[in-house]
């Protein structure tokens, strides 16, 4: 599964459990104050659960400019390589005319 995937459904499944959660809240027999006061401790802990996807996500995040910036710095370096050994072939080819 690819790290988008997985933070997708991350976020769908504390995103599900937060509306269900709230559904549940919402439908149960409590009085006004008891019932602000669960849907605040459940926002509460949706948030905690959606800030640790985040840093999981920064962390990814990352760890692939890590990647990106090593696969260029190859890159640039293969092509500085190409580039002297052509100029060096151009000038033996002019120094033999």
């Amino acid at each position: 599964m690819r790290d988008n995937d997985v933070a997708g459904l991350v976020v769908g499944l504390v995103i599900g459990a937060a509306i269900g959660a709230t559904t549940a809240l919402l439908l149960a027999p409590k009085s006004g104050k008891e019932l602000r006061g669960d849907i605040m401790d459940k926002l509460e802990d949706a948030k905690d659960e959606l800030s640790k996807v985040t840093c999981d996500l920064k962390e990814i995040a990352i760890e692939k400019g890590h990647i990106a910036k090593d696969l260029a710095t190859e890159k640039i370096h293969e092509a500085q390589d190409m580039i002297s050994e052509t100029i060096s072939a151009i000038k033996e080819k002019a120094q033999a005319e």
